[in-house]
């Protein structure tokens, strides 16, 4: 991080833990390593304390592994790896083995029904999507302040359903992302835009809750709900994952 924006970032509130602790760091959301060569445009940067953001480096690995190895190119077997997948593979695979429960063959139908090929399912092991509901409840905090201007607190919680090829939304899930309205991107003169990352955001009128959608590489994606009000951690209706985040354990999931 360069001098300039250490002296932007420095002493504000973090905005990942209820904004008791001093950021020290740049939040990038998504992480740079989530574009392809690392070549992310500007955009979504907020402040964050050394532990939350720091602390969470393996987890952006899986993450970008997974929205790589889920993309439609990936998933069909249509194009062989590029060098920075190779690399971001072989990294998941030292850091993070066994991220799989279960990957299966299954058919792609035409328009009338024919089986023209298969694709690759996978489903998701129960440690990896315990740690992927952590990192898409960290992008939800960053995106809720970047629409709100306010730092979720304390007793905030977060509902997080994680979507894969295997793990499709429902329909009321399907319609409420649908009605979300257009998606958004990072703005770049780079052809790195929406193909690699878009999201949906709608706030609640009153600023009490959010609903997030996110998307990487066209395959993997999450739904989030932020809830910022008292009641928030006395509900244990929503998603498939709660998380909860405070200034002394950081982002940390709540039993359901």
């Amino acid at each position: 991080m360069g001098r300039n924006q250490r002296k932007k970032w420095q002493g504000k509130p973090c905005v990942l833990c209820g904004g008791n602790r001093l950021a020290e760091t740049i939040e990038h959301a998504p992480p740079i390593i989530m574009f392809r060569d690392q070549q992310r445009p500007a955009g979504l940067e907020v402040p964050a304390c050394k532990r939350c953001n720091n602390g969470t480096s393996e987890l952006d690995q899986v993450a970008t592994f997974l929205a790589l190895s889920q993309a439609p190119q990936a998933v069909l077997g249509s194009n062989g790896l590029s060098d920075y997948e190779l690399k971001v593979t072989k990294g998941t695979a030292n850091n993070s083995p066994e991220l799989y429960s279960r990957v299966r063959s299954v058919p792609v139908c035409d328009a009338l029904g024919r089986v023209v090929r298969t694709a690759r399912e996978v489903e998701l092991a129960k440690e990896t999507s315990e740690k992927i509901a952590l990192w898409s409840a960290k992008q939800s905090l960053a995106l809720w302040f970047q629409h709100t201007g306010k730092i979720a607190s304390h007793r905030s919680t977060i509902d997080v359903e994680i979507l894969t090829n295997a793990k499709r939304p429902s329909d009321t899930l399907e319609r409420v992302i649908r009605e979300m309205g257009n998606s958004r991107s990072l703005s770049t003169s780079r052809n790195v835009t929406s193909e690699q990352f878009c999201y949906k955001v709608s706030v609640d009128p009153n600023g009490s809750f959010a609903i997030i959608f996110a998307q990487y590489h066209g395959g993997f994606a999450f739904v989030s709900v932020v809830k910022d009000c008292a009641t928030a951690k006395l509900s244990r209706k929503g998603l498939q994952f709660k998380v909860a985040t405070n200034a002394h354990r950081g982002l940390h999931l709540l039993p359901m």
